[in-house]
């Protein structure tokens, strides 16, 4: 008995719990998360970091993740609250994170450097998902940019 009314509240959490809430910029939204992904008073960041092959600043189905970004999360003390690594899917997280006002950090993976700003002020709301994407190039690809200059 307990059992079932355990997944039965399982099921009613999994159906009332809103996905969307507000989209912002093109490099970052807000989602509403289910409540059991979140330490008590807390919020995370996350997001994906890829290659911008039209360097367009939006994703296209063709253009890669990029494993390897080092993103930093700092607190408005200047105090450095988390470091990330992407993973082989571009993806990085920050869970359970104080609401606040951040700096998000992105260092690009060796070879790219970044299309857009490598540092992003983000939100941090109780049970909210602050998502920030960044898009990079090719030094190769960037006049003027990285090791070899024209």
């Amino acid at each position: 008995m307990i059992l079932a009314a355990t997944f039965l509240m399982l099921i009613l959490a999994i159906l009332c719990v809103p996905v969307a809430l507000a989209e912002g910029t093109p490099k970052e939204r807000v989602v509403i998360e289910e409540s059991v992904h979140f330490q008590r008073n807390s919020g995370s960041v996350r997001g994906l970091v890829y290659q911008d092959w039209d360097e367009d600043g939006a994703r296209d189905p063709e253009e890669p993740a990029l494993a390897g970004a080092t993103l930093a999360l700092v607190d408005s003390r200047g105090v450095t609250v988390g470091s990330a690594l992407t993973d082989d899917e571009g993806l990085y997280r920050f869970r359970n994170v104080r609401p606040g006002e951040y700096l998000l950090t992105e260092t690009p993976p060796l070879g790219y450097s970044s299309l857009g700003e490598t540092q992003v002020r983000v939100p941090v709301r109780v049970y909210e998902v602050s998502e920030v994407n960044f898009a990079n190039v090719l030094w190769l690809l960037t006049p003027g940019v990285g090791p070899v200059e024209e």
